[in-house]
């Protein structure tokens, strides 16, 4: 592992089809390319004045300040919401869009994400699950996203919104290979 300040220049990030989490440094990155054909990974992010779309432009880095729950339609189906900030890289190829997140592993304060689920008809917050990234590690916290995905898919309790009454859709992990008809399909839509 690279221990000093001065940069690693020896990491290589793989983009491929299949995706991963690599680490680098001090920093876990995700990066994964996917054909013209595919959805559109979108940054959403809440935000004191509301939902707010990241624009998928041919070259895109943004940062996500730590705290901010965020989600990546069609990537995975919660918000998560990170002690770190988050980079979202996004850039468009000739044949293919080439997707990736960096997250910040050093900061002292950096110990723990979220999956956590909100009302999209009120706002409200539904379901929030921490999870002990620092000891555990990014990929096990991606690893069990399809597992708190389900829990939240199986209990109306949880998916239903007590301020208002709205069923919240379905919840997916970050891995598509391993999803249900419903958690695809969901995918698809959110």
């Amino acid at each position: 592992m690279h221990t000093s300040d001065a940069p690693d220049l020896t990491h290589k990030v793989v983009v491929g089809e299949g995706g991963g989490w690599h680490e680098a440094s001090r920093y876990q990155i995700w990066s994964r390319a996917y054909d013209r054909g595919h959805p559109d990974l979108t940054m959403v992010e809440i935000r004191p004045e509301g939902l707010i779309a990241i624009p998928g432009r041919a070259r895109l880095f943004h940062v996500v300040p730590a705290g901010i729950p965020h989600h990546i339609k069609h990537l995975y189906g919660f918000y998560r919401i990170s002690e770190s900030d988050t980079m979202f890289i996004r850039i468009e190829n000739e044949d293919s869009i080439a997707y990736t997140l960096i997250v910040g592993m050093h900061a002292p304060q950096y110990k723990n994400d979220a999956y956590a689920w909100f009302c999209p008809n009120c706002g409200a917050e539904l379901e929030r699950v921490n999870f002990q990234t620092k000891r555990y590690g990014m990929t096990a916290f991606w690893d069990g996203a399809t597992e708190r995905a389900r829990a939240f898919n199986a209990a109306d309790s949880m998916r239903t919104c007590k301020a208002c009454a709205h069923v919240h859709p379905p919840a997916y992990g970050f891995d598509e290979r391993g999803d249900t008809p419903e958690e695809a399909a969901a995918r698809g839509a959110w």
